[in-house]
């Protein structure tokens, strides 16, 4: 079996890894729907993300640039993400996966075109708008940018 190759294969494997990640099978879409639905609940409870996760995700300056990009509540495809940090796509993805995995980044189904997914910092982290930009508060480290 040979590796894919090009920005496709690269993106293929990207996608892979997301979904061997997220669980197999119908229960992995069920786990993620299920978590995807509580994070949009305004009654549950507020999430409480690890500080290790947090710092881990924020050790890349790539990645703090997604969520500072992120923190003004609007959603993006990874394509204008991409363009945003100066990226290619498939290493975009790539740091997308990761603060999706840490529960700093949600995606929601884009109602412009059903195929391409947003991305949306996660509801638990509050962002507020300040004149030098935005601050990211979690809790044990506010994030300014």
């Amino acid at each position: 079996i040979t590796e894919p190759r090009g920005v496709f294969g690269a993106v293929a494997a990207v996608l892979a890894e997301s979904a061997r990640l997220s669980g197999d099978g119908e229960s992995g879409k069920m786990r993620h729907e299920h978590a995807r639905r509580a994070s949009h609940d305004p009654r549950a409870a507020p999430q409480v993300i690890p500080a290790d996760t947090v710092y881990a995700a924020l050790g890349d300056p790539t990645r703090r640039r997604l969520l500072q990009i992120l923190a003004d509540g609007q959603g993006r495809t990874a394509t204008v993400l991409a363009g945003n940090v100066g990226k290619r796509l498939d290493a975009t993805l790539k740091h997308l996966v990761a603060l999706r995995g840490a529960g700093l980044v949600i995606t929601a189904e884009n109602p412009q075109d059903g195929r391409r997914q947003l991305y949306h910092l996660a509801p638990a982290i509050p962002a507020t708008k300040t004149e030098r930009g935005w601050e990211m508060d979690f809790g044990y480290c506010l994030v300014r940018g």
